[in-house]
């Protein structure tokens, strides 16, 4: 199994074990929720040691176990960390990006 792919199962594996939905896991980990999802999906084909780093950090996995089979990752001793609420997060932006400005009219 290629390891992007291994490492989406073991994303998912451990995302349902702490019971947390893809946008509660984005922000444990604090990535972007379609970057998260593009992860678990294994539509990431190259993906930086850091990053599979602070995905195994909150829980305590370090990086040879998510890439390594399922069946390591199980016998694992992992931590659950408990989701954020909004008010850790903090207000959310609603819109991100240049601000629009109108075209000139002479």
């Amino acid at each position: 199994m290629p390891p992007n792919l291994r490492l989406a199962q073991n994303l998912r594996y451990l995302r349902l074990r702490a019971d947390f939905t893809q946008e509660q896991m984005s922000e444990t980990v604090g990535f972007e929720f379609k970057f998260y999802q593009k992860l678990e999906g294994g539509n990431k084909a190259q993906v930086k040691v850091e990053t599979v780093e602070r995905l195994g950090k909150p829980f305590g996995v370090e990086v040879w176990q998510l890439l390594a089979p399922l069946a390591v990752l199980k016998r694992a001793k992992m931590k659950f960390p408990s989701p954020r609420t909004q008010s850790q997060r903090g207000p959310r932006a609603k819109w991100k990006g240049r601000p629009r400005t109108r075209p000139v009219q002479g």
